[in-house]
């Protein structure tokens, strides 16, 4: 009987931090959506742009990943929006997350994962630079 509570409480326990962890993607992904989409592509971002106009296997000083998720989430640069430059860096901030849950969740446990998942996303670098504006470390953050 005592076997069923402890059981019964840490399938309570984890679903208040899956839970805890889907506010977290998605209030963070919208609010990095928000400024995806109202804020001017920065002198960086618009110079990318070019790389996704004009692909090559290497520009002067980038690898081309930043222009293939540029000519990806702008549907082949159909899509001329802020948002849609951005919306790469955005997905990869949220999926970044998530992974970084499942690795704190693989090393020690579900509460380790989400400490790590709030500290990933309080973090001004990973949460607002790569997480939001397109860039080469919003690539390499992911792999």
């Amino acid at each position: 009987m005592a076997e069923n509570q402890i059981n019964d409480q840490l399938s309570t326990e984890r679903r208040k931090i899956r839970l805890t962890l889907i506010i977290i993607l998605v209030v963070s992904a919208l609010l990095r959506a928000f400024l995806a989409c109202f804020l001017e592509l920065t002198n960086d971002e618009a110079y990318y742009w070019v790389y996704a106009k004009f692909p090559d296997w290497s520009h002067f000083d980038h690898p081309p990943l930043v222009g293939w998720l540029i000519q990806l989430t702008t549907f082949n640069l159909d899509l001329h929006h802020e948002f849609f430059v951005r919306m790469g860096a955005v997905l990869f901030g949220t999926f970044n997350t998530w992974l970084i849950y499942l690795i704190g969740g693989r090393a020690r446990n579900p509460m380790t994962g989400l400490y790590a998942s709030i500290l990933y996303t309080t973090s001004f670098y990973c949460s607002v630079v790569s997480g939001t504006f397109v860039m080469p470390d919003t690539t390499q953050t992911l792999f």
